[in-house]
């Protein structure tokens, strides 16, 4: 695969499981601080946990750059989560 496509895919890997795992982190507040569900609160954050890892190890076992590509899409994931929670919730 060429570097291009290698930091294509591994970015847009990084930004669904950012995407993934901040609105599970939404649905888990949200279903403590609505529902009082702690089964719900707490299977959200294991399937939050376990898509995040799963995706940061497959990017780490290809090697630095596909790592640094996949955080960078986590991290523009987080900053649109955020921004569209701001709207939201103003």
């Amino acid at each position: 695969m060429s570097f291009a496509a290698n930091l294509a895919v591994f970015a847009s890997l990084g930004v669904l499981s950012g995407w993934v795992h901040f609105t599970l982190l939404w649905r888990g507040v949200d279903a403590l601080m609505t529902d009082a569900q702690a089964g719900r609160a707490i299977t959200a954050g294991i399937a939050r946990g376990a898509v995040t890892i799963a995706s940061f190890a497959l990017a780490a076992s290809q090697g630095t750059v596909p790592l640094c590509a996949a955080l960078g899409g986590f991290l523009a994931a987080r900053t649109i989560v955020v921004r569209n929670a701001e709207r939201l919730l103003s």
